[in-house]
């Protein structure tokens, strides 16, 4: 949004300092979800629980910033005159959000089957790239406005601002019990058979070894 945050209205500026603090206690979740992503065999239980800890602050970023572009497109004049993102992140922003959909629901996807078979791993890995790029670019546009913005919200003591703060320590409650309710009866997924036959294969000894 182009508007100075001083001349927001009280709304929208709530909407803004919501979005920065949900986004802002997604980045340790979203690197740790990612480094693990790269050893799933040996850390997938952290995979798993940094995922699903993720799914409520998603859906809650997902929320926030899907009432302000739909305000906007609609023609409310509170988030008309805050103005529309850069452009880039305006055509940025719908494949943001479907690769977070499809890296979310084929993940679950999998934990639900405990198997990695197709199309569900592929769509799950390629959506991650997708994801990692964009995100990384939202990232790099908004964390300084994000941080201020953030840090302007802790700081004040009104009755808004306990709201705002409550409605992420909600988000982040119900995501650690989602989390650790998941985890628990979780198991390894498996590869399918005609990978698990072929890393066989490559893994045997040479016949008179």
């Amino acid at each position: 949004m182009s508007a100075n945050g001083d001349q927001l209205d009280p709304g929208v500026r709530a909407n803004l300092r919501l979005t920065a603090l949900v986004g802002l206690a997604m980045i340790v979740p979203l690197l740790v979800v990612t480094l693990s992503g790269l050893s799933f065999d040996q850390l997938w239980r952290v995979h798993y629980f940094a995922g699903f800890l993720l799914v409520p602050l998603l859906l809650l970023k997902l929320a926030t910033t899907g009432y302000r572009m739909a305000a906007y497109y609609l023609g409310n004049r509170r988030y008309r005159r805050a103005g529309p993102p850069a452009p880039l992140l305006r055509i940025l922003a719908p494949v943001l959000v479907i690769s977070t959909v499809v890296l979310s629901l084929s993940g679950i996807v999998m934990w639900l089957e405990n198997s990695r078979l197709q199309p569900w791993s592929t769509l799950h890995t390629d959506a991650a790239v997708v994801f990692c790029v964009t995100a990384s670019v939202h990232l790099l546009a908004y964390l300084r406005r994000a941080s201020s913005e953030s840090a302007a919200e802790l700081r004040r003591r009104t009755r808004s601002g306990v709201r705002l703060r409550g409605a992420l320590g909600a988000t982040l409650v119900v995501g650690v019990v989602l989390a650790v309710v998941t985890i628990a009866p979780s198991q390894l997924p498996a590869r399918p058979r005609h990978l698990r036959a072929e890393f066989g294969r490559i893994t045997a000894p040479a016949p008179g070894g």
